[in-house]
């Protein structure tokens, strides 16, 4: 009897191992890579329809650097632009102070630059310190138009991008800059801000808001001490997760009644979204 059962689980054993050599491999499909678009803010890559000034193009929406007409308006506009029919990424100025002005925050078209930063003022708030050396332009890669982001929360109403069609998607990575007048707040000071310390910092928070509510932040340090960014700098966003919109705020070391008292300037360029 012993033996009838050794036999038996010898003869199963077999069985099995003779289905396991007959049976395929089942081979998972690879996923298709996602599209990337990205936004540019050249002209040669706009997709939309009319903007705020009635044009097909990114340049018509840089303004003068400070009280120009489009970010100081007289009238009740709001400043805004939209990457319709590509990323469908937008903006419209938050109007913190109910005037409709830049220096209540947003996100401003620009194609400014001032290789000396140490002669920028805030009438230079939309240039940028870096120029390609092939183009003379100061955008990513030598690219002529950016955006330049103004404010920090602390009470006011948080300046960034959306999603125009209410879609929930990853922002992948853009990339970043100190602007001059930042640069120069901090490296050389001035009467009402000496310059940075070993232990100042300058960041962004960047927080993204999923569909449902729930949200994620992600920092990026654009000073450290003495140590600032002045090249053209990849910031992941991956990690926020599939978002509907995504809201900047800039955070720091030295600050004073009224909150952040370093300057509230981060340029950026080739924002690139997942499809």
């Amino acid at each position: 009897m012993k033996m009838d059962k050794w036999l038996l689980a010898c003869a199963i054993a077999m069985l099995s191992i003779a289905c396991s050599d007959n049976e395929e491999e089942i081979i998972q499909p690879t996923p298709a890579p996602a599209e990337i678009r990205v936004l540019t803010f050249e002209d040669a890559d706009y997709k939309g329809g009319d903007n705020l000034v009635g044009e097909r193009n990114w340049s018509s929406l840089v303004d003068l650097e400070y009280e120009g007409p489009l970010l100081y308006p007289t009238d009740n506009t709001l400043y805004r632009w939209a990457d319709d029919n590509n990323t469908f990424l937008a903006s419209e100025f938050p109007n913190n102070y109910g005037d409709y002005k830049f220096w209540g925050g947003g996100e401003a078209l620009s194609h400014y630059t001032l290789t000396d930063y140490t002669q920028s003022t805030f009438q230079q708030q939309l240039s940028v310190a870096c120029i390609h050396p092939d183009t003379g332009f100061g955008g990513h890669e030598g690219s002529r138009n950016f955006c330049v982001h103004n404010g920090f929360v602390n009470g006011n109403t948080a300046s960034g991008l959306r999603f125009s069609d209410g879609k929930a998607r990853i922002v992948d990575h853009l990339w970043v800059v100190n602007t001059a007048f930042v640069l120069n707040n901090a490296l050389i000071g001035d009467n009402f801000n000496p310059a940075f310390g070993d232990e100042d910092f300058l960041k962004i928070v960047a927080t993204g808001c999923a569909a449902d509510g729930r949200t994620a932040t992600a920092e990026f340090t654009l000073i450290e001490g003495r140590k600032a960014v002045t090249k053209w700098t990849r910031w992941d966003l991956s990690q926020l997760g599939a978002v509907v919109k995504i809201e900047f705020d800039m955070q720091g070391s030295k600050n004073n009644e009224y909150g952040l008292s370093t300057p509230a300037y981060f340029a950026y360029d080739d924002i690139a979204v997942r499809f």
